[in-house]
């Protein structure tokens, strides 16, 4: 299992909520998954010939102004990678230039407060995208030059999303390539 360190404290990544874990969080779902290799494998295809990486769930994002690390669902990192002192394994960086987290109803509250807050103590960090799995939607919030953010959403499959910091446009129809919606789940 994986976790992720707050406050000195390994805790599970599937919860990061007060109290125990709700039932059924041994995992990601099946859109997650889809969503996850789907924005992976567009940004890889966009990023080729640039000097920039696109990185899955597997690389630790090292955040140590909020004593944190957390596993992002993708990162992108540009020039070199600059990692921990102390990580002679090289499986943890410092300097992402967009980090990726696809939401779900249980970590959204988090991912969008919380985490979002620890992510923008990250100085290499221009853009947070954030990626619904019930319906065709994703937040791009960017860093502003005064420090700033702000942000812009895509919705439904014949929309783009404009990541800034690295030149790429994301149709939403290929994050979206193998998903299927449960319209009940779909919110207004």
């Amino acid at each position: 299992m994986k976790h992720e360190f707050h406050d000195g404290k390994l805790v599970p990544i599937q919860w990061i909520g007060d109290g125990p874990a709700p039932e059924g969080m041994a995992g990601g779902t099946e859109n997650h998954s889809s969503i996850s290799i789907g924005v992976s494998s567009t940004l890889r295809t966009a990023l080729r010939g640039k000097p920039c990486k696109v990185h899955g769930s597997e690389l630790k994002l090292q955040v140590p102004a909020a004593l944190r690390g957390y596993y992002p669902d993708a990162m992108i990192i540009c020039g070199d990678t600059e990692y921990p002192p102390d990580d002679k394994h090289r499986t943890s960086v410092l300097n992402p230039r967009v980090i990726v987290e696809v939401l779900s109803d249980s970590t959204s509250d988090f991912d969008l407060g919380e985490k979002f807050d620890h992510y923008r103590l990250v100085e290499s960090l221009q853009e947070y995208v954030v990626i619904s799995q019930t319906e065709p939607r994703i937040r791009v919030f960017r860093r502003n030059d005064d420090g700033t953010w702000t942000f812009d959403v895509a919705v439904g499959l014949d929309a783009t999303a404009r990541l800034d910091s690295v030149e790429v446009d994301l149709p939403l129809a290929e994050v979206y390539a193998d998903v299927e919606f449960d319209k009940s789940d779909a919110k207004a």
